[in-house]
């Protein structure tokens, strides 16, 4: 069963991470999220536009991995997602199941 946590960090901002275990071994995933690089209905083209730059769909993503075949962003292996996710504080026993290529 999937699983999706999210950390917040400031106002506007969001860590998410979390695996999917439909295959096996499962895949991990780690982005960042700012709302206020999300594109805004208010806005002019030209600066959701820079938004697109950061996050081609304007949902404000500015840092975004995954290990598998499947995901966003860059993909990485396990031990470069588990050194992301102790920088960004996640949990212990979370860092040490992707190590372990594992799920929680």
């Amino acid at each position: 069963m999937p699983a999706h946590e999210t950390l917040h960090e400031a106002p506007h901002r969001e860590i998410h991470y979390g695996f999917d275990d439909v295959r096996h071994p499962p895949c991990y995933f780690f982005y960042i999220q700012d709302d206020r690089l999300e594109w805004k209905e208010d806005a002019s083209e030209d600066t959701n536009g820079v938004c697109s730059t950061f996050c081609e769909d304007g949902g404000g993503h500015y840092f975004d991995i995954h290990v598998g075949p499947f995901g966003f962003g860059q993909q990485v292996s396990r031990e470069v997602m588990a050194e992301f996710w102790r920088r960004f504080g996640i949990p212990k026993k979370h860092v040490d199941a992707v190590t372990r290529g594992r799920t929680w």
